[in-house]
């Protein structure tokens, strides 16, 4: 309805989609009639935008504006968990999920979706898709719709009315962390003695890290005169999976400071030695990476995990992956006494309960152990 302001201009409202719109004129006719024009513009805009577009057209957009404001390897895993959707097919809806138009998307589409991949079988009959996978796929439609409703295409998000399947796999803090014990260790390091991956392992189990903060060590993160190995920054793979320097740690507790034992300053010793033989070409810049892969690029979890595979096999000892090396330490450290607060500085764990969970582990099997020791004699 057309009011008259206080200036004396005429201004008329009307709501598209739960939102006002405003058109003024210099008389009540000049307002509805440009109010009318206003809307039909409007709707025609929404209709492109909106009613027309495909899902699979909305996450292309989605995806450009992302661009730049998340983590590459975030963007990677998100396009994975949106690809396995979109190529459902919904057999209600005869169609691919990914190509339902947005605003026909309603929550019996979200059902079919969840149940269809639960169905979906690989070649051996097996489930190919975890509860945990499905969920975490869904979870990638949920934050796609949520922008849609920001974007004021759609008015609701047909997501928030399905549960999520029950897990499948429990979170990783409540996992049995795999630790090898000192005969463990010391089979392995004897049969990767000839392994050019030989000075990463070793730095892994004195210094704790993860392994894409090893391969991102540079020559200025040793502190010698403060005695102390600086982590800042990690490996992580771009949207196109290929592996960069990420600007920062794995998270804000990331970026710590580790105490820069004579261990670890050997190691490093032993590593560039190796680096002016191999990568001469790689090591004159003062900024220059520790660890690489033998070629000089940056270094591979896949390549490393490969490695130790081999290695475990040579020393008869159960398969491992690099993060073992990890877990190692911080079960060297428990058993040395170490405080949970110190250890959860040293490791960069975000929430000390992740620490106190290994703690407790670690304790347990301690117990188990101490208890086969007791003879009560009869």
């Amino acid at each position: 309805m057309a009011t008259k302001r206080k200036d004396g201009r005429w201004c008329e409202t009307f709501t598209i989609n739960g939102k006002k719109y405003f058109a003024y004129g210099s008389t009540r006719k000049e307002a509805i009639e440009k109010a009318a024009d206003k809307k039909t513009l409007l709707q025609s805009k929404l209709n492109i935008k909106g009613v027309e577009m495909t899902l699979n057209q909305y996450h292309s957009k989605w995806v450009d504006a992302r661009q730049g404001t998340v983590r590459g390897a975030t963007l990677r895993r998100q396009q994975f968990d949106y690809k396995r959707c979109s190529e459902a097919v919904i057999d209600a809806a005869g169609t691919t999920f990914g190509d339902l138009k947005i605003v026909d998307i309603e929550v019996q589409h979200i059902r079919d979706l969840q149940k269809t991949l639960q169905a979906t079988e690989n070649k051996n009959g097996s489930q190919r898709y975890s509860n945990d996978t499905i969920n975490a796929s869904i979870d990638v439609i949920k934050h796609i719709l949520n922008d849609a409703i920001k974007e004021r295409i759609i008015n609701f998000n047909p997501c928030t009315a399905i549960k999520p399947l029950k897990r499948t796999i429990k979170p990783a803090r409540e996992t049995t962390h795999r630790a090898l014990s000192i005969k463990e260790t010391r089979a392995f390091l004897d049969a990767a003695a000839s392994s050019y991956y030989l000075n990463v392992y070793k730095f892994m189990l004195y210094s704790g890290c993860r392994c894409g903060e090893v391969g991102a060590l540079r020559l200025t993160d040793i502190d010698r005169k403060g005695g102390k190995l600086k982590i800042r920054r990690t490996l992580t793979k771009d949207e196109n999976g290929v592996y960069i320097i990420g600007d920062s740690a794995k998270t804000n507790f990331g970026v710590r400071d580790i105490p820069l034992t004579e261990e670890l300053l050997d190691t490093i010793k032993a590593q560039l030695e190796i680096n002016k033989l191999l990568l001469p070409e790689k090591v004159t810049n003062i900024d220059a990476l520790i660890f690489m892969s033998p070629e000089g690029n940056l270094l591979s979890d896949t390549c490393v995990n490969r490695d130790i595979t081999r290695k475990c096999k040579a020393a008869g000892i159960d398969k491992f992956t690099a993060h073992a090396l990890r877990d190692t330490f911080a079960t060297r450290c428990i058993e040395s006494g170490m405080n949970p607060k110190t250890l959860q500085e040293i490791l960069g764990h975000s929430d000390i309960g992740i620490t106190m969970n290994l703690y407790c582990h670690v304790m347990d099997e301690t117990k188990v152990n101490e208890m086969k020791l007791v003879k009560i004699g009869i």
